[in-house]
Order: structure tokens, then sequence, then C-alpha cells
């Protein structure tokens, strides 16, 4: 199953880098919002996020299907640092921020809180876990060679806990005015 946890990483930072990188400069102007770094710094940076996002979301995948299994530990391990400083930089931001804050995480838009650091860190643990196992276990690594059964199950486990990872802070923040209708009518 640890192959799935790598996979799940890599298809989040994907999926964000996709979103950034159709947005470019949504993430710079986030970076503006938080007010954590300097301006001459931001758009540098948003760049080099990006690009880091889509190499280790690309190597993580690759390493996730196939292997080798040095290419998981090290992919992971990598993830991790990245959520890892993702975490970080979202808690300081959120405790800076004077107000609803957009996160500009490019997936699961919400305004920065403790769910926006949570899903970050939630995701350095998930690389961490992938990362260890890959680089202290034997045997079979990835998805390769792996009874169709098995495939299946891998795949699903990935994909629902990327999704479901990945808008953890957008499930948390419930806008106003939503309404709940229950059976027995609104409340």
């Amino acid at each position: 199953m640890t192959p799935a946890l790598l996979a799940a990483c890599a298809l989040v930072l994907l999926a964000s880098a996709g979103a950034h990188l159709r947005r470019p400069r949504a993430l710079a102007s986030g970076m503006a919002a938080h007010g954590v770094l300097p301006a001459g710094v931001r758009t540098p940076l948003a760049w080099l996020v990006m690009a880091t996002e889509a190499v280790l979301g690309v190597v993580g995948l690759v390493a996730a299907l196939v292997g080798p299994r040095w290419l998981a530990a090290l992919a992971g391990a990598a993830m991790a640092v990245l959520f890892g400083l993702m975490a970080a930089y979202v808690h300081v931001a959120h405790r800076r921020s004077a107000g609803a804050v957009p996160c500009a995480c490019g997936i699961g838009e919400a305004p920065l809180g403790p769910w926006v650091t949570l899903r970050a860190a939630l995701l350095a643990g998930l690389a961490a876990v992938a990362a260890g196992v890959a680089a202290f276990s034997s045997g079979a690594w990835g998805f390769a060679g792996r009874p169709w059964d098995e495939l299946v199950v891998l795949a699903c486990a990935a994909v629902t806990l990327a999704v479901s990872t990945a808008l953890l802070p957008v499930a948390r923040a419930t806008p106003t005015g939503l309404t709940l209708v229950t059976r027995g009518g609104v409340r």
C-alpha cells in the first residue's frame, strides 16, 4: 500500500502545479497577501515552487508506479521536505494574517487556517512514511508487476487519499449563508 501514499502525494503536487501553471500570477499574489516574504522574492519563489511541484510530482508518480526503490525513497523524502516547508510557511502566514486571506495553494482554495497547515503536515507525514518504507524495506515496490486486483486497489486508494487530503481545507471551510437541508426540513 505504501506506493499508494507516494502516488497520492505526487497527484496532489501535480494538481497544484497544474493549477498554478494555469494562473501563474496567483501564487505570487497570494504570497503578497500573506505578508511573510519580501516583495523581491515572491515571483521567483513562486516559479520555483511551481517547477518543484511539477518535477517532484512527475518523479514521485513514476517512482510509485514502477520504482526503483531508491527513487521512491528520494522522491518521498523530497516531498516530505517540500510539504513540511509548506506547512511551516502557511502556519506563519496564518498567524500574521489579519483576516480571511486565501491560501493560494492552487487546489482546494480556502482561507489560511489550521486546516491548510494540517493538510501540508499530513502530506509531509505521508511522504515521509513512503520514503521510509521505500528506503528500509525489501521486496517488490511500486504498482508494476502486481496482480490486476491489487493495481485497482492501489490506484483507488491513491486517488481517494489525494482528493480527500487536497480538499480537506475546503471541506472544513463552511461558506456563510449555507443552508443545510435535513430529512425533516431546513435547519
